[in-house]
């Protein structure tokens, strides 16, 4: 076998072995795939969020009131396989044991890397206050910071094990998502996630992620903890901010 002939198989079994990768979530979002839970006409593309990459906007008018999205939330404990989780549900994680598990499960199934998989993780963990341990969607919500009375035009919650987003504002055409990150909580249900990074290395979700990651063990509340008030503290927030696209 001649040198370029070997180097023609070797790049075929190399796209061979990407086009049989289970997509990450944020691939899910940001190839706009159907069945990811939005009620309502959307497109996933470059935010106007100076710094945020990419943000979802409203393909047509949405009155205020609207539920805008809604995904089932599973157990991590009742998922056998990532192949059978839908693109519209939201994975609930009570322990590290499930973290590792989802990991190893989209290693072997998905053939994306642990470290991919975790990185991914540390972006996009979140977790609800109706619900015990940190959640992720498995396909990306794609919705950046707005400021509360500002520019936030929708906000997420829990309720009936599904977790929403409903608008809070009239949305025009072509407007972009925008939910404030300020109402997003945090309590002990999320610890072992937090304490599952810092021994991976990540010792501070709130500042390593730049800016880019959600706060990871936060929750949605209808108020603010003096926990959270404390961490948030400790960041900028602005106009620009681009914490937790999940």
């Amino acid at each position: 076998m001649t040198a370029s002939a070997e180097h023609r198989i070797n790049i075929t079994a190399s796209r061979s072995a990407k086009e049989q990768r289970l997509p990450l979530p944020v691939d899910r979002a940001l190839n706009n795939i159907p069945g990811q839970g939005w009620q309502v006409p959307t497109t996933v593309k470059s935010s106007n969020v100076p710094g945020a990459g990419n943000g979802r906007f409203a393909d047509i008018d949405i009155p205020k009131g609207t539920i805008i999205m809604n995904k089932p939330m599973v157990p991590m404990s009742q998922v056998s396989s990532v192949l059978s989780v839908s693109s519209d549900e939201v994975v609930v994680f009570k322990n590290s044991e499930e973290v590792e598990r989802f990991i190893g499960l989209y290693w072997e199934e998905g053939k994306q890397s642990r470290k991919d998989v975790f990185e991914y993780m540390t972006h996009y963990t979140f977790s609800l206050s109706t619900s015990e341990g940190v959640t992720l969607n498995f396909s990306s919500a794609a919705v950046n910071h707005g400021d509360h009375g500002v520019t936030e035009n929708t906000r997420s919650f829990e309720t009936d094990g599904n977790h929403l987003f409903k608008t809070v504002a009239d949305v025009k055409a072509g407007d972009e998502l925008l939910v404030d990150y300020r109402r997003y909580d945090f309590n002990e249900t999320g610890k072992f996630w937090l304490d599952f990074c810092k021994d991976e290395g990540v010792g501070d979700l709130f500042t390593n992620m730049g800016g880019e990651g959600l706060v990871a063990g936060g929750y949605f509340a209808s108020e603010t903890s003096e926990t959270t008030e404390r961490l948030l503290e400790t960041m900028s927030f602005d106009n620009s901010i681009t914490l937790g696209r999940r």
